[in-house]
């Protein structure tokens, strides 16, 4: 599934976090993200983005937008990676002291350049890496599921292409 347009992503964003009193939404893409840093700045949220990878630089540059048509948006894999640099920019105030109103996280099978970047101990982006599962661990996964039969090269061929994601292999 490919992400949508980023204009439209940050309508949908804008339009259910906004306070009721601040409707309108900008038309320039610089004026949107700037209305949406200044409510992640002002409304306490917890803002939850899955499958990050899927937006990531690369990834799936051919899109369907709102009204059904598939264009191409290649600038919008740059937009989101901006958008995701401007996530720990949302928590300071003008003074330059932590706000923390808003708390965004990512989950992403890869972690964006952007957040390597700005997460550290010192920082405000924090990054936890969670590794999958190994392969004995799996297999006993698929034991208490039933049975399940192949050979050790067709389990280490598992593992790998799904990275240990005990979701989708329990899928």
């Amino acid at each position: 599934h490919s992400p949508m347009p980023f204009s439209d992503f940050l309508d949908d964003l804008i339009r259910h976090l906004a306070p009721p009193s601040n409707p309108t939404i900008p038309e320039p893409i610089g004026a949107k993200m700037l209305q949406l840093m200044d409510t992640l700045r002002q409304i306490p949220c917890l803002l939850v983005l899955d499958n990050v990878e899927s937006i990531l630089p690369g990834h799936t540059p051919q899109t369907a937008s709102r009204n059904g048509s598939t264009e191409q948006h290649p600038a919008d894999d740059e937009m989101y990676c901006e958008l995701l640099r401007h996530f720990d920019y949302a928590q300071c105030t003008a003074t330059g002291t932590r706000a923390r109103q808003s708390c965004v996280v990512l989950t992403s099978r890869v972690e964006p350049k952007p957040i390597q970047y700005m997460s550290g101990e010192n920082l405000g982006v924090r990054s936890l890496s969670i590794p999958g599962l190994q392969l004995t661990e799996i297999q006993q996964m698929f034991r208490t599921r039933g049975s399940f039969q192949c050979k050790a090269a067709e389990w280490t061929r598992l593992v790998d292409y799904y990275g240990g994601n005990p979701l989708i292999l329990s899928i």
